[in-house]
Order: C-alpha cells, then structure tokens, then sequence
C-alpha cells in the first residue's frame, strides 16, 4: 500500500513538472535517481514491517491462548533472529568462585592442609539461526576432568586456562535436544549428587535430550578415548536415563532410572597425569582411584567392567513457606562381584535465588569401590574416587541475586571396604572444610 501510494504521489509530480515546463535530460534524470531510491527505501520499510507483523501476531496468538504451530513459532523466532545483529546473537556468561579450603587426612598419620583456591568458567554462546546454537568455554584447573579448581601460590605463577567447552544444540524436533562435542552433562541428578559424576564433568561424544515438563529421556554417548592407538584403546561409555515429573499431593516428585556401560576390565587405568596421582591414590596401590585393579606397579589394569543401575528420587515441598526437598540416590554395578553398591540420601531447606535467601543442607553417602567408575566422582568428597563413606553439612547466604557465600563441611572416612592393599586394611579420616565466595555474570 505504502509502494502504491508513493507510486501514484511521484506520478502526479511529474505529470505537474511536465506541465509547466520542459524538463531537460539531467534533470529528468535526477528525478529517476530519486524516484529509485524512494522505491528501494519503501520496499525496506514493508520489510521490516512485515518481520514485526509476524512477531507481534505470534506474540498475539500466545497472549490469547491460541494455538501455536511448530512452524508459527519457528518462523516469528526466525523473524526474531533476522532482525537481531550478529553482536545481539551472541551471550556470554560464567561464573567466577574464591575458596578457601581445609583438609584434615588420618593416614598414615594426621596430616593437614590449607590452601586458597580459585575457578573461573567463562561461556560464550552463538545463534546461528532459530534452532541452532555454538558454545565455545573456557575454564581454569589442569586436565583433571572432574575439577577446575585453581590453587593459589607457586610464586604468583600464571595459571592454566582449558578448553572446558566446545559443543553445538540442534533443537529443530519438538521436546528434543540433540548435542554434539564437549558439553555440560544433561542427565538429570537429584539433590545435587554427586554419587556418579562430578558436577564440572563434562562428556565428550553426543547426546539426544528428549522432555514435555513431565517425563524425560536421555542417550549419551561418551567416549573417555577415542584414539585407537592410546594405551587405553577405545574407551566409550553409553548411558541411558528415563524419568518423570508428578505431583504427589502437595509434593512435586521427580523420579526415574538410569544405566551406564563402560567396557574397562584388563585396561589400563586411567590416571590424573598432572599430579601422578589417581584421584588422590597412589600409582602402586592396586586400585584406580578406589576401583580394584590388577597388574603390577606401575601399571594398573581395571579388575571389572561397569554396568551400573541407578535409581533416583526427589520430592520438594513447602513448610512455612521455605522450600524443603528430600533425595535418595542409589546405584548398583552389575559387573562387578563385590563392593558393588552406592547410595547418597539428603535434605535441603531453603534456597539462594535472590538477595536475603539462605539455604541449609545435609546428605550421607555411602560409595563401594567397585559400585562405579571412579574416575568420574565427586572430587570433593574424601578427594575424588570410591571406597569412602560419610556426612556432608552445607550452608549458605545469598548476598544479591548474582553473590553468594557457600559453607561445605566433609566428615568422611576413607577405605570403608577395609582393603588390605589401602592403609593396611584400615579405614581413616579425610574431613574437608570449604568457604566459598561465589559471583555469577551473564
């Protein structure tokens, strides 16, 4: 309409130049000139007005509790990414944490440690159309893949910074996330445990995410080696998750079940090269990193395959208006024939999404040595790996919506299987007290 009007207005001037006078050849075509740029100004001006039209129509029809297409959606979030310039297509977040901790180890002899830490975790995240993102992190630590914790000190030493992430997100199947490369682990855990993976865990394969707010699915592939030639050969791990959400009463429930594959008896076990330490072990105790291991020092071959069930469960609710959730988690490896089992069970009350929030929370947990691969567990708890079992005491204050400031303190023991080959058989003590002061960006 806007290309018509114009059309006839220029019309009616020429026709009145016409009239009144000649018009000579330069100036007619400077007219033309005009009259082009006029017409390619306009045809911008529909455009954008038709990209709005369709986002403001789909906004309509979501406002008005119309039904949305999958087509409506993607075509209003391409009219959206169209108009967006590359800079607004990009986002970068993180998280930047100082922490102060304390180690109390009884073996062989009571031994303490005090040391000042910090993690940095930088995150930048590309649209590069409607159902397609890039994320590149970064993160400091060395190659531990279950910590990014930084120790201070080392005269004022620069610190390592890696490659923490580096994967892609096609979202284009309704209800389904389809993941490539090195990403945040996306299978679903209760209560924050840590009984299988450690939260800065990050696989490296593929994974297809599936979930409609009520139930849920994952297959992740992970190799932890992919080069033939390693010494390792080809190490790869399937795990597969299903579960729901569902109100129980007052009760909002999570639910469900999971298994993971990793094919490992008669390899070589996988070591922290940076330290010459497994998870905390030494490279002539027979274990890796709490997992029995055969062979002679220095090299230590895992004693059995992992097939491991895991079945998980959460029920959050209000009292006095303070959110309140109790967990379970508890796994079981089919491939081994001892020290098989593994289970964490917690509370937590309150919470730390905005200023003035606090939080308090309590679990034990109880982590065999074969019940899972150890490599991949909480760092934190007793230093990493399996064969240990005890209480965690958490708490914490949120000083604004971005701050925090989180206290954790680890009563564990060490070697509750009472090997011969760890401590002469004898169980000991690896308490942990940690203050952390942690700043979230976006």
């Amino acid at each position: 309409m806007k290309r018509w009007t114009a059309l006839a207005g220029l019309a009616m001037l020429g026709a009145s130049v016409t009239a009144s006078a000649a018009v000579s050849d330069a100036e007619f075509q400077q007219l033309q000139q005009k009259l082009d740029r006029a017409l390619s100004r306009i045809d911008q001006l529909e455009e954008q007005q038709a990209v709005v039209g369709t986002v403001q129509q789909a906004e309509i029809n979501a406002t008005a509790g119309a039904d949305v297409t999958i087509a409506d959606q993607v075509a209003a979030n391409k009219a959206k990414l169209e108009k967006m310039s590359w800079a607004d297509r990009i986002s970068i977040k993180g998280d930047f944490r100082y922490r102060y901790q304390y180690d109390d180890i009884g073996n062989p002899v009571d031994d303490t440690r005090n040391r000042n830490r910090i993690r940095v975790r930088p995150e930048i995240t590309a649209s590069l159309q409607p159902d397609l993102i890039v994320g590149v992190g970064l993160a400091s630590g060395s190659d531990d893949p279950v910590s990014t914790n930084q120790t201070l000190g080392n005269g004022d030493s620069s610190k390592d910074i890696k490659l923490d992430l580096a994967y892609f997100t096609w979202t284009g199947v309704q209800d389904t996330a389809i993941t490539g490369g090195k990403f945040k682990n996306p299978l679903v855990t209760v209560g924050g445990s840590q009984l299988q993976w450690d939260g800065d865990w990050r696989p490296e394969g593929a994974d297809i995410s599936w979930g409609n707010g009520t139930f849920f699915a994952s297959a992740l592939g992970n190799y932890l080696e992919s080069d033939s030639n390693a010494a390792n050969g080809t190490t790869f791990a399937s795990l597969l998750q299903a579960g729901a959400n569902f109100g129980l009463g007052p009760v909002a429930m999570t639910g469900g079940v999971g298994y993971t594959n990793i094919s490992t008896e008669g390899k070589p076990c996988f070591y922290n090269t940076s330290s010459g330490f497994a998870s905390g072990v030494p490279l002539t105790a027979a274990f890796c990193g709490g997992n029995q291991a055969t062979g002679a020092s220095p090299t230590q071959l895992y004693a059995n395959d992992f097939g491991v069930y895991n079945v998980f469960a959460q029920g959050a609710f209000t009292i006095a208006d303070l959110p309140v959730a109790i967990h379970a988690d508890y796994i079981n490896n089919s491939d081994a024939d001892d020290y098989e089992q593994g289970y964490q069970v917690g509370v937590t009350v309150g919470g730390l999404k905005a200023e003035g929030d606090w939080q308090l929370g309590y679990y034990y947990e109880d982590l065999e040595s074969n019940a899972t691969l150890a490599l991949l567990t909480n760092s934190d708890f007793a230093g990493g790996g399996t064969n240990a079992a005890g209480s965690v005491i958490t708490g914490g204050y949120a000083l604004s919506d971005k701050t925090n400031i989180q206290l954790a303190y680890y009563i564990v023991d060490k070697n509750t299987d009472k090997l011969a080959d760890v401590n002469n058989g004898d169980k000991y003590s690896f308490d942990t007290l940690q203050a952390d002061l942690n700043f979230k960006f976006k």
